[in-house]
């Protein structure tokens, strides 16, 4: 998470986020996203950082990876073949 934040601070220099703003807030996101798996919170920080012009918040982040995930349901779901009986 560190490591995507620290990303995110060299993407967006507006933002002016140093390293202990970046600690800080690797605490609060690591509880905001919680309910994401380390792969599909790189994936949505990506999106963000595709999508945004500014620095996202986790709600932000939190957004792009539910996007993602009705996306992959919404695929999967045309690929399944039908049971047979």
């Amino acid at each position: 998470m560190k490591q995507e934040l620290t990303k995110l601070s060299i993407a967006y220099p507006a933002a002016k986020r140093g390293a202990d703003e970046v600690d800080v807030l690797v605490d609060v996101w690591a509880e905001d996203m919680e309910s994401l798996g380390d792969e599909e919170f790189r994936e949505a920080v990506k999106q963000a950082r595709k999508c945004s012009t500014f620095f996202p918040t986790s709600a932000d982040i939190l957004k792009h990876a539910e996007e993602m995930r009705s996306k992959w349901q919404k695929h999967s779901g045309a690929t399944e073949l039908p049971e047979t009986p």
